[in-house]
């Protein structure tokens, strides 16, 4: 029994949501409505302040009293020497890892052709010559040139670096 009349309820429902809606879409061309009570109220008033005295003449030039340039000029510089020795996190794309420098300036040219634009660097760190594409701040800048160079080269991956700035 509470069966049969829940299904009813599921049709009645179902239908009620089914059926065809109106709604209007225009605005009747005689209706105004007249708003201009609700407006906020908006009062003018003189501020003799801010009249401009062409009585008052451009005070002359003085130096500062507190100049803290030097102080500041002192700290910024320490901060700089501070930074220039913390590594930052780069990454790039290793396309090539061999022993041979034939292999390596080959797999150059490859990326080349796969991308035209792209500065592939040909490092040799003992005893292997690195192929790699690319200076990324991010993974994901680092990803979208990995998914170009995967049909050519299937075992290129993104390899961070730390970076010293000078």
């Amino acid at each position: 029994m509470i069966r049969k009349y829940g299904l009813i309820f599921l049709l009645a429902a179902f239908s009620y949501n089914c059926a065809k809606k109106t709604v209007p879409t225009a605005v009747p061309e005689d209706y105004s409505e007249d708003l201009s009570d609700t407006y906020p109220e908006i009062v003018e008033y003189e501020n003799p302040a801010l009249e401009f005295d062409e009585t008052v003449e451009k005070a002359p030039f003085r130096t500062p009293d507190f100049d803290v340039t030097e102080d500041l000029d002192v700290v910024l510089d320490s901060i700089a020497t501070i930074n220039k020795n913390l590594p930052y996190l780069r990454y790039t794309v290793m396309v090539h890892n061999s022993n041979s420098r034939n292999d390596a300036e080959e797999a150059r040219k490859d990326v080349f052709r796969v991308l035209p634009e792209a500065k592939p660097k040909l490092q040799f760190i003992s005893p292997s010559y690195i192929v790699k594409v690319g200076d990324f701040f991010d993974q994901l800048e680092a990803y979208q040139t990995l998914i170009k160079l995967k049909r050519q080269f299937p075992n290129a991956v993104i390899i961070p670096e730390q970076v010293y700035i000078d």
